[in-house]
């Protein structure tokens, strides 16, 4: 954690730390509960510290230095994190608030970088999750088979590998066709200038319902093609009639 404090310095002059804490839903009546800017710094101070597990919390409430640097007045245990998280999706309408307030977090963090020219690469990522979680199911899972996993639909800007946004599904949905949703509404809240120029991804995309789905909102795209019967013989009446265009332009 020694770069911390340099992050902690880039987080007050943007102001990313304090809107985080300012807009987060999450608010308790009880005196003795913690308050919302320590549950939200020891998440932050978790993740940085690369740990996986509400239970690897405990390991941070040695150091009150890093605590210090957020302007937290303590760390939390575990059970309060894992509270605070259950409170911020115990209802529909604190789902909705809570949805609302992480988009608006996403866009803060890419406002204005959208408007360069810009390349949309998807993809899935499967984590294999250990004990009792929500959406935790058997499915696709090459590193640990036989475990239960979720699946992270993302996209991310590509070369940057600045996330736009993630869903998680259960361990079963890895299939491309469960991302689309997502990924279909964000693209319909973009104006024309912070479209992409287009999209990219592997064959496990290059379906006609992902085609079908950017062409309707005028988005180009780029996937690897399955070998099947249908793309074979259509390969080979190209090359009979010699129906190919230059690609270099795109």
């Amino acid at each position: 954690m020694g770069g911390l404090a340099y992050f902690v310095q880039y987080m007050e002059a943007t102001g990313l730390f304090e809107d985080l804490v300012e807009e987060c839903p999450l608010c308790y009546q009880s005196n003795n509960a913690p308050k919302k800017r320590d549950i939200l710094g020891t998440m932050l101070l978790s993740v940085l510290s690369g740990q996986t597990r509400y239970a690897h919390i405990s390991a941070l409430r040695r150091n009150g230095l890093d605590a210090q640097l957020l302007g937290m007045e303590g760390i939390p245990s575990e059970d309060s994190v894992r509270t605070a998280m259950q409170k911020l999706v115990q209802s529909d309408d604190w789902a909705q608030r809570t949805g609302s307030w992480l988009e608006g977090c996403f866009e803060r963090l890419y406002g204005g970088v959208l408007e360069q020219s810009w390349v949309l690469d998807v993809d899935v990522t499967v984590k294999p999750l250990y004990g009792k979680q929500e959406g935790a199911v058997l499915g696709y899972n090459p590193a640990k088979p036989g475990r239960p996993s979720h699946a992270y639909h993302s996209f991310w800007v590509g070369h940057l590998r600045l996330c736009l946004e993630v869903q998680v599904r259960p361990g079963n949905e890895t299939a491309g066709s469960f991302g689309l949703g997502s990924m279909r509404d964000w693209l319909e809240r973009r104006s024309a200038r912070e479209l992409p120029e287009f999209v990219r991804r592997d064959i496990g995309y290059g379906t006609h319902r992902w085609m079908e789905e950017l062409e309707t909102l005028g988005v180009a795209y780029l996937f690897k093609l399955k070998q099947t019967k249908g793309v074979k013989e259509l390969v080979r009446l190209c090359e009979l009639k010699s129906d190919w265009e230059n690609g270099s332009g795109t």
